[in-house]
């Protein structure tokens, strides 16, 4: 059972966490497009599309660029949630067997749920750090919160990868 089309093809039900984190990503993920529409119908024409590593603006766009955000973070959400359904397609660094799927697919799952999150999380720092550069207020709050998020997108699924308990 070591090709993705051999592996068994099952539901699983998502636990009270996972339906936790996946109601915070979607609240998330709403809040980044009332908030972009928002800023898009108060915003200049001109508004900060890219930031350098110390948080400055380092080049500037129409305010459309206001909506690609969101619709980047909302083509990721949709996506991973797509993804999620079908553990049994993932890559595994461990031939998956009729003993050990079930925990496997937990797993991973679980991680891409928490990625999900994450990403949602930094898309909306992204667009509180354009927000925060319109009002001429490029504090480095924002700068602070899109590192430890990196991070947090780096070591959690990394962390919950290394404290799989299943049998190989």
């Amino acid at each position: 059972m070591d090709t993705p089309f051999q592996r068994p093809k099952i539901v699983l039900e998502p636990t009270k966490n996972i339906k936790i984190i996946n109601a915070i990503a979607l609240c998330l993920l709403v809040l980044l497009w009332v908030f972009s529409i928002w800023m898009y119908t108060n915003a200049p024409s001109k508004v900060p599309i890219h930031f350098n590593i110390k948080g400055d603006v380092d080049s500037y766009g129409g305010k459309f660029f206001l909506l690609l955000l969101p619709l980047i973070a909302s083509a990721v959400y949709f996506f991973l949630r797509y993804l999620s359904n079908k553990p049994h397609l993932f890559n595994y660094p461990y031939a998956i067997t009729n003993d050990n799927y079930e925990s496997a697919y937990k797993s991973a799952t679980s991680m891409l749920h928490i990625l999900k999150l994450l990403i949602v999380i930094l898309f909306g720092v992204i667009q509180y750090m354009v927000y925060a550069a319109i009002q001429n207020t490029n504090s480095k709050l924002g700068t602070t919160i899109l590192i430890i998020t990196l991070l947090a997108i780096l070591i959690i699924p990394i962390t919950i990868a290394a404290k799989t308990n299943v049998k190989k």
